[in-house]
């Protein structure tokens, strides 16, 4: 009886721990779904338009940001930043700088779904995709 209790609480702290990384992983996938259209708003010189599509993404990210850890993290919060300085730029007109930073966030999300998935821990310590 003991033993099939210990399983069932460990059956269920594993599907808790999994579901919050496909949770994180989830929230990351938005943000980058996001980012990319305020980034081809920010291409067409839409820079309001950016800032709207920055501010969902930015939504996803930080709900990303509290169930991510380790390096996935340290990526999410650094796209965190560049998401709100693009939105900043954005709202004032300033579409090719809201793109940069927009762009910027982008390469963070992207990295840090990489990590997410332990293609970052390879101790290369590059996250360019290639020579697979």
């Amino acid at each position: 009886m003991k033993h099939k209790l210990a399983t069932a609480l460990i059956t269920c702290a594993l599907m808790f721990v999994g579901g919050s990384i496909a949770y994180a992983a989830d929230h990351i996938g938005k943000a980058l779904e996001h980012a990319g259209m305020a980034e081809a708003h920010g291409k067409d010189g839409h820079g309001e338009v950016l800032a709207k599509h920055a501010e969902e993404a930015l939504k996803h990210a930080k709900k990303a940001e509290e169930e991510a850890e380790g390096e996935t993290k340290q990526h999410v919060s650094e796209a965190i930043k560049h998401l709100e300085a693009g939105i900043e730029a954005g709202n004032k007109g300033e579409a090719d700088s809201a793109t940069q930073h927009i762009k910027e966030g982008i390469k963070h999300l992207e990295a840090a779904a990489e990590a997410k998935h332990g293609g970052g821990a390879h101790g290369s310590g590059s996250s360019s995709g290639g020579g697979y």
